[in-house]
């Protein structure tokens, strides 16, 4: 009797089909979570994509941030005290207030001055330029008629104590006329000239070979005289075209007055105390406080004033 093989083989082949089949279900639902859980992870990283991919700043990263920012917090803050030092210039000093200390090289008009000849006295090219004068004479003794063109220091103000430093220069015109600096102006009607009813002081000198400083005075009269006080052989650098530094200091409350031409002493001056001070000239007229400025004595002459500095809160000089 035979063998029928063909039954166990077709219960083999039923059975592993159907074990085939139930195997590719499972691995379907095993699929479908998986990606279903990515989707998921997928969303979350979506959601917090911006967060979690920015990358944290290193130390040297955050300094260089909070230095940016600081940096620009001191620009803002100096801002509007830079267009109000542009815009509004040197503070004016009142008599008797307190210290001030500034200097222009002349590079913007700021109003520092009050000019008696707007044509003939201009700030240009960095500098202030006076002359040519056609009404400043020689000295001349008519009544009312100025005695010298002034650019009389309108920021400095009445004072008695102050310190001025300056650069005087000689441009052209004739070499013997006499310019240089008013040390004590009492302008007592107020039109910015010297006439009769003022007092005035000033000391100058030119660039003529053999010539001298001088310093003269004017003393409220009915008549107007000029007074030649002192001179002395100035301290010049050579060629005229060198810039020749004037500064002049006075302090005590006004009574003692220095002047110096490139670092050299020419004169003390005092209205103190005759016998108390002893061998230090003494001007009984002058007054303890006035305006101050620039004096061209003469016509035919050009004369650069440069490079101002003016304190009323002076050191008292060494040598006195």
């Amino acid at each position: 009797m035979k063998r029928n093989w063909q039954l166990p083989i077709f219960i083999l082949l039923v059975f592993l089909l159907v074990a085939c089949s139930g195997g590719s279900k499972e691995d379907d639902k095993n699929l479908e979570m998986q990606a279903t859980i990515q989707a998921q992870q997928a969303t979350i990283i979506a959601m917090s994509g911006p967060q979690v991919a920015q990358p944290q700043p290193t130390q040297s990263s955050s300094d260089a941030t909070i230095q940016a920012q600081q940096a620009t917090i001191d620009a803002l803050q100096a801002q509007p005290e830079f267009q109000a030092t542009a815009t509004q210039g040197a503070p004016m000093v009142e008599p008797g207030g307190a210290e001030n200390i500034f200097q222009t090289k002349f590079d913007l008009d700021e109003g520092y001055l009050t000019l008696a000849d707007p044509k003939k006295s201009v700030i240009e090219n960095n500098a202030l330029f006076m002359g040519k004068f056609e009404m400043c004479a020689d000295f001349a003794l008519e009544i009312d008629r100025p005695q010298g063109c002034l650019a009389v220091c309108k920021t400095c103000g009445v004072v008695s104590d102050y310190d001025v430093r300056f650069e005087q220069t000689y441009v052209e015109g004739l070499v013997d006329r006499r310019s240089g600096f008013a040390i004590r102006f009492n302008d007592n009607d107020g039109n910015n000239t010297i006439d009769r009813g003022d007092y005035f002081l000033g000391f100058i000198y030119d660039y003529y070979p053999g010539h001298y400083w001088e310093l003269w005075e004017l003393v409220p009269s009915d008549f107007p005289v000029w007074r030649l006080l002192l001179k002395g052989e100035p301290n010049l650098r050579g060629k005229s075209t060198k810039p020749v530094i004037i500064r002049i200091i006075s302090w005590h409350d006004g009574q003692r007055i220095i002047v110096f031409m490139n670092d050299v002493t020419m004169v003390r001056f005092q209205n103190e105390d005759p016998e108390k001070l002893q061998g230090i000239p003494y001007l009984e007229n002058m007054p303890d406080s006035g305006l101050i400025g620039f004096w061209v004595a003469e016509h035919d002459v050009r004369i650069k004033y440069d490079n101002f500095t003016f304190s009323n809160k002076p050191e008292e000089p060494a040598d006195w």
